[in-house]
């Protein structure tokens, strides 16, 4: 008999966990994780946003992490910071506070599992791998397409001057 992840018994169905977090937490939480699933991050997030990255990440996974992560939120407010630039994927790097201020969905994920200890304790370390992925992606991604670009303007200048 063929069983589905999303029957309770099963134990990698997540659903009660999930549900147990509260709809004001795992909304945001699932929101982050699906738009990862669905575009491998690299609509939401450009080269410059690595360095960021990484300082979130370190920040999940440093002591006094909650602490420094509220610290983060609150220089990220819109009271703090100047408006949003525009996208542009060769832009200077942003600092973690500009990266949750420009990214609302990353911001209401930090949000969200900083509001409780216990969800904080349990995903601080997986939000920090997470994270570390995304930029990954992200740099993989943006390097990838240099190399092709590269190529493609080298093959029309040998092709334009053959002619």
């Amino acid at each position: 008999m063929e069983r589905s992840t999303n029957e309770p018994f099963d134990p990698r169905c997540l659903r009660p966990g999930i549900i147990a977090l509260g709809p004001s937490v795992y909304r945001d939480i699932l929101s982050l994780a699906l738009s990862f699933a669905i575009d491998p991050a690299v609509n939401a997030f450009k080269p410059r946003h690595c360095d960021a990255l990484s300082s979130l990440a370190r920040t999940l996974r440093g002591e006094g992490a909650a602490e420094a992560l509220s610290a983060v939120l609150r220089d990220a407010s819109y009271h703090n910071l100047p408006p949003p630039r525009e996208a542009d994927a060769n832009a200077e790097a942003v600092s973690a506070s500009q990266l949750l201020r420009e990214n609302r969905m990353l911001s209401s994920f930090s949000v969200a599992i900083s509001g409780s200890t216990s969800v904080f304790a349990d995903m601080r370390k997986a939000a920090a791998g997470a994270l570390d992925a995304v930029r990954l992606v992200v740099r993989e991604y943006h390097d990838a397409t240099s190399e092709m670009e590269q190529t493609w303007r080298t093959y029309q200048g040998t092709r334009s001057t053959r002619g």
